[in-house]
């Protein structure tokens, strides 16, 4: 019981010192820092949305390939054998680099498509809680006014 008394004391006790520091602020003060943060927050979520396209985009630019195979050998009639198993495994090579390919097309569709599903989503969230965090320092604006010393 003592502690809790000894809690509501001392918040109260700030929130006294908090109104007499608030009385000294330049006018519009609050204000000005509520939409600095709005901006520095914006900037910090338009570049984590690049980021993430910018990742996309270079998925997009990367294909797979089948690698040169050294068709040369030491032994006597190596080169003979090494020509048929070349074109034998590129063959196979060539069949399962495009459905790599195709697969990393789709792949790369569908994270496209989480990727705008999910920045207009951000867009929605980031005007609901702009107009959230609006709301709360017109509340703190108008606190402040009223916890004033006369």
């Amino acid at each position: 019981m003592a502690d809790t008394d000894d809690n509501t004391q001392l918040a109260q006790q700030l929130e006294q010192r908090a109104g007499a520091l608030r009385a000294t602020y330049p006018a519009g003060l609050e204000h000005d820092l509520d939409e600095q943060w709005r901006q520095v927050r914006g900037r910090v979520h338009d570049g984590e949305q690049a980021s993430v396209q910018e990742a996309i985009d270079a998925l997009g630019a990367r294909r797979f390939s089948v690698p040169e195979i050294e068709m040369t050998s030491s032994f006597p009639g190596g080169s003979a054998v090494h020509k048929l198993v070349t074109k034998t495994v590129e063959r196979h090579f060539a069949d399962l680099v495009t459905q790599l390919d195709a697969y990393a097309d789709l792949t790369l569709r569908a994270l496209s498509t989480l990727a705008a599903a999910t920045e207009e989503a951000q867009d929605e969230t980031r005007g609901q809680l702009a107009a959230l965090t609006g709301e709360l320092a017109d509340l703190r604006r108008a606190f402040n006014r009223s916890s004033r010393p006369e």
